[in-house]
């Protein structure tokens, strides 16, 4: 171009509306040269009377002497809407082919003598359209916003010259078109046999009719989706990558694209040529990737934006073909937001982040199932894609439209997986045109595995690539590495768990009300404790945290944020490219100062489960409760039984019937904890210790319940019975389906009174028939009223169902655990917790745990064959001459036997262990008539609980009916297949007194689901 001459420039931009709200600037940067600016600001007068001028305004640009660089023509405006010419499209005469395209387009505002440049190629200067479908050409403008004033018309003027594969040399192309602001699209003929379309979008968009004119607003309003969205400022960034929905070929090639993408940052770094992802950081990522997806229908572009961390690839938010963002939030109160607000302003949407949460579903083998039901391939991606690019709420359900989680899932794995991982892209991409590639076993063999495969490769990369097995598996399906430090537990083969931390306190002096103390760990911001009291400054507390109510990862790092209000924000973070910090990882917990304002104890874990915690009370007599105070503390088995060790669950400031809640069970009380979410090496024992203090409505005054439970990974449930009531402990442990155990739920009894004694049955009972298949001898439709007491059926036989009861003496630290089928109510197995943790089996029954360490004992099936004797007599005898009766004392000296009890086993042969061998048998006998037979049988029951506390002696009556258990349970469900009309004579139970079903069910309360062929 020649120096001194004037061009009027077709400018590449603006790609968003420019603000007037006070002023702008027009920067000329010059190379190597100081750069010239035009500024304006509404505080000049001179400037403020040009606002909403009829005709344009000029400014000139000068360099520092004075000399005139650029004239800039302008118009501000009070009231503009900002207009996207979203497409210009061409379709030539006789669908002719279109060679080339010059000329110009301009947007010009209604009133005004000047427009905008939109297009304005010159001949031969290159390519600058592309073919879009049926004989249509769309054209690559060089801008395409324009503010347009409110109310006025947008005239779109097109003036070209095309050039078609005829050779017959140019041919003009001129359409004028208007649009107004409620205008979508505009298509014209040139009277040429040529045409012309545009569509533009409005933003804000203004309101158009919907309906027609009879209906009446009432009936619209009725119409209209629920959630409002507002008109909100959003990101001005370009798209970092996008990709129009086409064929397989297409999609590998964007994936490629994201990979090459996704690897180019600041720490660039590859194992074996496998390129590792960004550096992980607690809050924001050092790039939030804008991948725009877009779909071709009918000549429209429709398109949804993923809003993606460089980090680890998760996806966080999108945005809809309106630019309005929508983040993916955990919970309305506990989370802050990840995307920053004052770039995109984003709504909510409460999904959560996984693919449980945001497909709304329990567990992730039903996220799989709906997942490969949609079939991931081009189909779902376009109706996908179209379903977020709507302006309606994601929430509202659209008639003929994918939901917009399920879109949403989908998109993730179709984008995120694949670009992680080898075999989801090649398979997503080997069933493009059916979709029938993504199945259950690449979830379950890759995407749930991505983060150990990466932490293998690191380990691998660490040791030089020598001292651990080449992996080979990861290598083949991992592309890019997940950044993290933390190595595997090498003292598992597998890890079970994931990295996690576990916040066990924050002693803080926080003073003024509105502190809130926030935990990030790369995925989300949980709000952990907001301080709504105001205290005197200088005093420092243990806060009673109220979060974190999902796990916190440790994969990479943390950072935990003290936002102080009218003060900055004090920080503190841990990751795990720190040496000083990777150090910590799997070692006893750690304190750090932040100033002098908080001490936060912490402990990081390589291989930990995540434990969500429900205690529920039961007080004796059935007293209800008025307010509880007192203080329910979780430790971990290892940890120094010290304060700032113990996790805080529950400390309310004063007794409140606030803190609780009633249950549909009974009388059980649940409590409102303030937190419940604990993490948990996998293979240690986490302790709760309750210490409460309840006030009752029987005006007794303050009762003190106190119980200290120690739970094992994969325990479900554990109910401890003490003299003031039962507590009761749930568990569910995350990931459930990795943990092996024996059984799910035990019961915990520190020998008492009389009255906790009946309460640790009752409770012994509920948990029995607390299963799936639960039903009763009466629940039939024809059951006769005979009785008032309910008469559950147990398990029918499963080889896999356990219950373990403890037994333990109050102040000794003394204990027996029995393991008891939950089908037969036997006990088939005792462990005292010897230093070899066996399990003594009584006898040699082809039901058995299937534990390793085990001894049998051959003591044999029943009660005589235990005791040495051949009959009910020698039973009753033989309980009578070695205990002080069936009651509390002699349920304390059994306890004592068992818990000393060590057999010796010499050349394959049981030989006695002292005289302590019988006095064994003895105690396991009495054990089981105290335990098992009183939870069967209400006789046994009443007559124990009757001599509790002085002892009262077994009889030959309750041994007939221990005996004939079963053949009574037999006779009941006998009875109630008959519908209840015919009682079969059996003269066994005669003998026994059970003469009818009303003395059956006077005799029987849980009853056995197998039954017996008593003729």
């Amino acid at each position: 171009m020649q120096v001194g001459r004037m061009e009027d420039l077709v400018l590449t931009g603006p790609y968003r509306g420019i603000s007037a709200y006070a002023s702008f600037t027009i920067k000329v940067d010059i190379p190597k040269a100081n750069p010239a600016r035009f500024e304006w600001d509404c505080y000049d007068q001179s400037n403020a009377d040009k606002v909403d001028a009829v005709n344009p305004s000029y400014g000139e640009i000068k360099d520092k002497d004075g000399k005139l660089l650029a004239e800039v023509t302008y118009a501000v405006m009070s009231d503009a809407l900002e207009a996207t010419v979203q497409q210009v499209m061409l379709r030539l005469k006789d669908g002719h082919t279109l060679n080339d395209v010059h000329g110009e387009i301009k947007a010009r505002i209604d009133g005004f003598e000047v427009g905008s440049i939109l297009f304005n190629p010159t001949q031969g200067a290159g390519k600058c359209f592309s073919p879009a479908g049926d004989s249509w050409f769309l054209l690559q403008l060089a801008r395409n916003v324009v503010a347009v004033p409110c109310g006025k018309v947008l005239h779109i003027e097109v003036d070209l010259k095309t050039e078609t594969s005829n050779d017959q040399g140019p041919k003009p192309l001129k359409v004028a078109l208007k649009f107004d602001n409620r205008t979508l699209s505009q298509s014209s003929p040139d009277g040429n046999g040529n045409e012309v379309e545009v569509d533009i979008d409005w933003y804000p968009e203004i309101s158009r009719p919907s309906h027609p004119p009879e209906q009446t607003i009432g009936e619209v309003r009725e119409q209209e989706p629920s959630h409002l969205v507002e008109a909100k400022m959003i990101s001005v960034r370009e798209p970092d990558l996008g990709y129009t929905i086409g064929d397989a070929v297409s999609f590998t090639r964007f994936i490629t694209h994201l990979r090459h993408f996704v690897a180019e940052h600041p720490d660039k770094e590859d194992i074996l040529y496998h390129q590792v992802l960004a550096k992980q950081r607690a809050e924001q990522p050092a790039r939030w990737l804008h991948i725009k997806l877009e779909v071709v229908e009918d000549k429209k572009t429709l398109s949804t934006t993923l809003l993606i961390r460089d980090d680890d690839l998760y996806v966080h938010g999108f945005m809809n073909q309106e630019g309005v963002c929508y983040e993916l939030l955990e919970t309305k109160d506990s989370t802050v937001n990840m995307i920053p607000e004052d770039e995109y302003n984003p709504h909510p949407l409460y999904w959560g982040l996984t693919y449980n949460t945001i497909l709304n579903v329990q567990d992730g083998s039903e996220a799989t199932a709906k997942l490969v039901t949609e079939g991931l391939g081009m189909s779902f991606a376009i109706e996908a894609v179209r379903r977020l690019s709507s302006s309606t709420h994601p929430d509202v359900e659209v008639d003929g439209e994918k939901s917009a989680r399920v879109a949403l899932a989908g998109l993730i794995v179709m984008v995120c997986e694949s670009a992680r991982m080898n075999p989801l892209r090649d398979a997503i991409a080997g069933g493009w045109s059916n979709g029938t590639g993504f199945t259950e076993q690449l979830m379950d063999r890759y995407v749930r595995k991505y983060g150990e495969m990466s932490r293998n490769l690191q380990k691998w990369k660490s040791s030089n690539s020598d001292n651990w097995p080449h992996p080979i598996s990861e290598l083949q399906a991992t592309c890019l590495v997940l950044n993290t430090q933390l190595l595997p537990d090498e003292t598992v083969d597998r890890p079970v768990g994931r990295p996690r931390v576990e916040l066990l306190s924050i002693h803080a002096d926080l003073g003024g009300v509105g502190t809130k103390i926030i935990v990030f760990d790369g995925k989300r911001g949980q709000i952990i404790y907001r301080h709504n009291k105001q205290r005197e400054q200088g005093t420092t507390e243990n806060l009673v945290l109220t979060g974190p109510y999902t796990g916190i990862s440790a994969y990479l790092c943390f950072a935990i944020k003290i936002d102080i209000p009218d003060a900055g924000p004090m920080v503190f973070k841990w990751d795990c490219y720190n040496p000083q910090h990777a150090a910590q990882v799997d070692k006893p917990p750690m304190s750090h100062d932040m100033g002098n304002i908080a001490k936060v104890t912490y402990a990081v874990m390589s291989n930990a489960l995540k434990a969500t915690v429900q205690v529920k009370l039961r007080l004796n007599d059935e007293h209800s409760a008025v307010g509880i105070g007192g203080e329910i503390t979780a430790l971990i088995d290892g940890f120094e039984d010290e304060e700032d060790n113990r996790s805080i669950l529950f400390r309310p400031e004063k007794r409140t019937c606030q803190s609780f809640s009633s249950t549909d069970n009974d009388s059980m009380i649940l409590l409102q904890l303030a937190r419940n979410v604990l993490a948990v090496p996998y293979g240690k024992d986490l302790r709760i210790k309750v210490d409460l203090e309840i006030e009752t409505s029987n005006n007794q005054g303050i009762k003190n319940l106190r119980a200290d439970l120690c739970i094992a990974n994969g325990i479900l449930s554990q109910c401890h019975v003490v003299d003031g009531g039962e507590v009761e402990v749930n568990v569910t442990w995350y990931p459930q389906e990795e943990i092996t155990y024996e059984h799910q739920h035990e019961v915990v009894y520190t020998i008492g009174d009389a009255r906790s004694y009946r309460g640790f049955i009752m409770a012994l009972c509920r948990i029995l028939t607390n299963h799936p298949d639960h039903e009763g001898i009466l629940d039939g439709p024809e059951h006769p009223k005979l009785s008032t007491r309910q008469h559950p059926l147990l398990l029918s036989d499963r080889m896999d169902r356990w219950l373990h009861i403890k037994l333990q003496v109050a102040g000794e630290g003394t204990s027996v655990t029995l393991a008891i089928g939950m089908d037969d109510l036997r006990v088939h197995g005792f462990t005292n917790e010897n230093e070899d943790r066996l399990w003594y089996r009584p006898e040699d029954y082809k039901k058995w745990l299937s534990l390793s360490s085990q001894v049998n004992l051959h003591w044999g099936y029943g009660y005589d064959s235990i005791l040495g004797v051949n009959s009910h007599e020698g039973i009753v005898g033989k309980l009578a001459s070695e205990t002080q009766g069936l009651g509390k004392t002699t349920a304390v000296n059994a306890v004592r036997v068992l818990s000393r009890f060590r057999p010796h086993v010499l050349l394959g042969e049981l030989v006695a262990g002292g005289d302590k061998y019988y006095d064994a048998r003895v105690a396991l006998v009495c054990l089981s008539v105290m335990v098992c037979d009183s939870a069967k049988l209400n006789p046994v029951l009443k007559h124990i609980e009757s001599g509790w506390e002085n002892g009262t002696g077994h009889t030959k009556e309750l041994e007939g009916y221990i005996k004939n258990w079963n053949r009574i349970s037999s006779a009941l469900l006998d009875w109630k297949e008959d519908s209840y009309r015919t009682w079969m004579k059996d003269e066994r139970l005669e003998r026994i007194g059970i003469k009818s079903p009303e003395d059956a069910l006077d005799v029987v309360h849980l009853c056995s689901a197998e039954r017996m062929h008593r003729f």
